[in-house]
């Protein structure tokens, strides 16, 4: 009996030995793994992955090295440790007519930048001065008066004119009006208009070759609304015509001609006994369209 005894006691005491030697290698070998994880971080934020060419590609008016001295990083710096949104915001804030930046970081040691150029797309009157801004809103120069080659915007009350910012507003509406129309510049080439007046956003208003008031009423379907007023005024409306398109409820332009306006802001303002400026200030119940100028698709 008491040989199994002490054969119990062995066995219990090597089992106990075993486990502690296994906690011990897992201990170890967890060491192990941590060091050499600490050596190649280490390794990867100091001796590897060091940046031996930043490629430029895509369009801009700047010369490569300008984009490179932009964007605050330089051959040597390593690619790990480089921060991609920083490089963009560097480039995007420095050069103003640089409108997108996408900063990609390829293994082991190139970073690559790819660039958009700003297109001039309008101008916002703000407190006597034109700012002109980008396809997506970023201010890019200051001017005493409209250059006559983008659409001006009149109705919107920026908040800021810092150049290189993006520009925005009190008005989240008017800032989603004024997004749209110059998207819609650039995509259907309405660089014609003279202006855009968002002053009511229920009655918005575009200014084509100062011969034509196009009435758009509010902002739904804009694109559907000014690519249709484009049609008819370089198809359909003789290019000697002047006064209005106004666009109706039933999703068709009425033409009344500046004459035929003028004569019925008379009759209005002799029935009224109001003398009444522009067109704008006649009552919408008093339209005089009918259907003999009424243009269809």
């Amino acid at each position: 009996m008491k040989d199994v005894v002490k054969t119990d006691i062995n066995r219990t005491r090597n089992s106990k030995r075993n486990r502690r030697r296994q906690r011990n290698n897992s201990v170890y070998y967890l060491l192990v793994i941590l060091l050499v994880i600490g050596v190649g971080v280490t390794l990867s934020t100091t001796l590897l992955f060091n940046i031996s060419d930043i490629k430029v590609v895509g369009q801009s008016q700047y010369r490569e090295d300008q984009i490179k001295e932009a964007c605050g990083v330089k051959v040597g710096d390593n690619l790990v440790k480089t921060d991609v949104n920083l490089v963009r915001d560097n480039i995007i804030s420095s050069l103003m007519y640089i409108d997108e930046a996408r900063v990609k970081k390829q293994f082991p040691d190139n970073l690559i930048i790819e660039v958009k150029p700003s297109i001039p797309t309008a101008m916002i009157e703000y407190n006597g001065t034109y700012l002109l801004i980008s396809e997506n809103g970023k201010i890019l120069e200051k001017f005493s008066e409209p250059s006559g080659k983008v659409p001006v915007i009149k109705g919107y009350s920026p908040e800021t004119d810092i150049i290189t910012t993006t520009i925005y507003s009190a008005d989240e509406q008017k800032d989603k009006i004024l997004k749209n129309i110059c998207q819609l510049i650039t995509d259907q080439n309405l660089y014609s208009m003279i202006d855009f007046d968002i002053s009511d956003i229920y009655a918005i208003s575009a200014n084509y070759q100062n011969r034509i008031s196009i009435r758009l009423g509010n902002s739904s379907e804009l694109d559907y609304k000014l690519n249709y007023a484009m049609q008819i005024l370089t198809e359909q409306l003789p290019s000697n015509k002047d006064g209005y398109l106004i666009f109706r409820a039933n999703n068709q332009y009425q033409y009344v001609s500046q004459a035929d306006m003028d004569k019925h802001i008379e009759e209005i303002a002799e029935a009224s006994g109001i003398t009444l400026q522009t067109e704008a200030e006649i009552p919408a119940a008093t339209g005089i369209i009918t259907e003999e100028n009424t243009i269809t698709e």
